[in-house]
């Protein structure tokens, strides 16, 4: 009796048996559930610089007052000189911009979802993993949806409304705790109001400083926002203080600088982004009241792997387009998207 082998079934079945076997990778891995491996997901730091003007940083002939920045910092990355503050010449416009990837005309309240919560609901990220630190209330944004809940949002420090969320509790120690709940029961009194706002916030910088320092060593956040207070003493009519505040940041993010660089976790796939939120038209200590006529200029520092080295780009900008560039670096893909990829940074 003869044998009949039925080539096709049998390669069929060879076929289909290697498919199952493969492993899952790529969006479709992820399709059906399968955690994406946080190492293949670049860092990102952001750090916003509050009211700096372009007249004491970068349009300074002598940079006296960002020596790290200029001196290496800036030849490491690409600067745009040209960033345009066009919705309202105050800190949370550029700031939802730039968290939101939308224009808003109005400052409090906003309600839309953030960085911090694409990257947290895509990856499963931690809030350990998603860190805020800094000096106002609300940066993540007041976001709750079926899609967006109170787990997408970050482990957070607000100087502001001296606030911590219970992971950042880890970090605090027993004098910042004590401070913050000082500061809180003094909220809303005469005592809190006029001698805790600008008087303080260069020294509100040296409380702020190490706690992000301390966060970005032990919880090595993939997305992390610091906001840095210091230069907004100039509303107290305080220039040298001001230009103090602002050679004292300089300190502080050349020293995130340079963990970047040292630090295993970050080194090579980390991107660094830095920016005022707006700059000051008139003076330096006043917001304008002309910002759609003539918005404030100021700049982006990008730094990162793919990033050009020692590059200038003097073509207009906005803070929506820094979201759309951390949601391409790290693959969050928002849609729709109000802003631009800054694509001629990248090599």
């Amino acid at each position: 009796m003869k044998l009949r082998i039925n080539f096709r079934k049998i390669v069929f079945k060879i076929c289909l048996l290697a498919f199952i076997s493969m492993p899952l990778s790529g969006s479709f891995a992820s399709s059906v559930g399968q955690k994406p491996d946080e190492r293949n997901v670049p860092n990102v730091i952001l750090i916003i610089l509050g009211g700096v003007r372009n007249s004491e940083s970068i349009d300074d002939p002598t940079h006296q007052y960002i020596p790290h920045l200029y001196g290496e910092m800036f030849k490491e990355g690409t600067l745009y000189n040209n960033l345009l503050a066009n919705d309202f010449e105050y800190h949370m416009p550029a700031i939802y911009a730039m968290l939101t990837g939308k224009h808003h005309n109005h400052y409090p309240g906003v309600v839309a979802p953030t960085l911090f919560q694409y990257a947290r609901k895509k990856y499963e990220f931690s809030s350990k993993k998603a860190v805020s630190i800094g000096l106002w209330e609300d940066t993540d944004s007041i976001y709750i949806s079926d899609k967006f809940g109170t787990d997408t949002y970050p482990g957070q420090v607000s100087i502001m409304s001296s606030t911590y969320s219970p992971e950042m509790k880890q970090i605090l120690t027993t004098a910042e705790l004590t401070y913050f709940d000082t500061m809180r029961n003094f909220m809303g009194t005469a005592l809190f109001c006029e001698p805790f706002a600008y008087l303080h916030w260069d020294t509100l910088q040296e409380i702020i400083y190490p706690i992000f320092n301390r966060a970005i060593q032990e919880f090595k956040p993939k997305l992390a926002l610091f906001n840095v207070p210091g230069v907004d003493c100039a509303h107290y009519s305080a220039f040298g203080r001001y230009i103090l505040a602002l050679k004292r940041s300089d300190e502080m993010i050349y020293r995130i600088w340079k963990i970047i660089q040292e630090d295993p976790f970050y080194k090579d796939n980390t991107y660094l982004i830095i920016c005022p939120d707006h700059g000051r038209n008139l003076y330096y200590m006043e917001h304008s009241e002309n910002c759609r006529d003539n918005p404030s200029s100021v700049w982006v520092y990008i730094y990162g792997p793919k990033i050009k080295k020692g590059v200038i780009l003097n073509r207009p900008v906005y803070h929506v387009d820094i979201f759309a560039t951390v949601d391409y670096i790290m693959n969050l893909e928002v849609s729709p998207q109000e802003g631009k990829i800054l694509k001629d940074c990248f090599r």
